[in-house]
């Protein structure tokens, strides 16, 4: 396992009997809290524990995203955090819907982890060295995409899941109660290439 050390510089006072007065003295990278954490590399899981007050679970996800990112030279790569639970948000959010305009998938191959929903798909993308693959299924203008086949949609729902799992980017559009809504999977924590973001703006 690994720990995640918080520190910083302080002052601290002390007293001198022999002047009898009090001194303030300075401390530098004084450990004031320690995180726990272990990560299996396979699967990209993470454990880890918070610190009361002083390394919550937002803390835990910004600063080791920060330090992942920084000893990579920030080239290429976005971490970020997810916990388990987020990834099943989304569907439950999907199933608010009224109306679904449009559905964006930008993809790429896993490496190495890969589930059991896009491994299928996954495998294909890595047996044609393909580098990044796009897919929008957009609504005829008036209508809604069929939100009971979305959920029907074992490929649908797998690509959905590759996205959320890390390995691209997913956004929906579509209305609840008339009012206009996207959901997203959220950031991409690594970036094959730079210009894929401009293309992604392009796709969606």
């Amino acid at each position: 396992y690994c720990i995640l050390t918080k520190y910083r510089d302080d002052f601290y006072e002390r007293v001198d009997p022999e002047v009898g007065q009090v001194l303030q003295e300075e401390t530098r990278n004084e450990s004031i809290a320690k995180s726990k954490f272990f990560i299996h590399v396979r699967s990209g899981i993470i454990a880890y524990q918070t610190v009361s007050q002083q390394v919550n679970d937002s803390q835990f996800k910004k600063i080791f995203c920060g330090i992942f990112e920084k000893a990579h030279g920030n080239l290429f790569v976005n971490a970020e955090i997810q916990t388990i639970e987020e990834r099943y948000e989304l569907f439950e959010k999907l199933s608010e819907f009224d109306c679904i305009t449009s559905i964006s998938l930008m993809l790429h191959p896993s490496n190495p982890f890969s589930r059991s929903e896009w491994d299928e798909f996954d495998q294909d993308l890595k047996a044609l060295d393909a580098a990044t693959y796009y897919e929008k299924y957009s609504a005829k203008e008036g209508h809604s995409l069929k939100i009971d086949e979305i959920g029907k949609s074992e490929k649908i729902k797998g690509k959905i899941t590759m996205a959320l799992d890390g390995y691209g980017l997913g956004v929906i559009k579509g209305k609840v109660k008339d009012v206009f809504n996207t959901l997203t999977t959220g950031k991409n924590p690594i970036t094959v290439k730079i210009l894929d973001r401009d293309r992604i703006k392009e796709t969606i």
